[in-house]
């Protein structure tokens, strides 16, 4: 359960941290969006299985203005007991300026790459886990 609240404090975290750049980059819809919550939208993007890999993530969205955030994760095996030995987290933004900004941002994480609107970074946050156990937290965060 420890572990449960600390991977969704974190996702919490990242989806927030994703949304900021949303926040400040839209000048011209901000007298729409401030004082009205129903210009901020999510989307939770399910979970696929695939052989050894698995992918889960959601979309964010801004006065008009989304993003999206997508984890793929390796197990060593392809059954519900195979555990993950690499989650690459891949952030979308709306343009290559918020990317590039949000990339300098990610220096203490691994691999951190940019590609035009794209940010991919490595994350340890569910390494060693069991794929039922990351698909159980992936469930009730879709729930939310």
């Amino acid at each position: 359960m420890k572990t449960l609240l600390k991977k969704w404090n974190y996702l919490f975290a990242l989806l927030v941290m994703c949304s900021i750049p949303l926040f400040v980059a839209c000048g011209d819809d901000d007298d729409d969006a401030i004082g009205n919550p129903d210009n901020v939208a999510g989307e939770y993007i399910g979970w696929k299985d695939s052989g050894n890999t698995a992918t889960f993530g959601y979309k964010a969205s801004y006065g008009g203005v989304s993003a999206s955030c997508v984890y793929r994760l390796t197990f060593d095996g392809s059954g519900e007991t195979a555990k993950c030995t690499k989650c690459v987290i891949e952030e979308t933004y709306p343009s290559d300026d918020i990317a590039s900004r949000v990339a300098a941002g990610y220096a203490g994480y691994k691999n951190v790459k940019r590609s035009g609107k794209t940010v991919s970074y490595e994350d340890d946050d569910f390494i060693g886990d069991t794929r039922k156990e990351i698909k159980e937290f992936v469930k009730v965060l879709g729930n939310q």
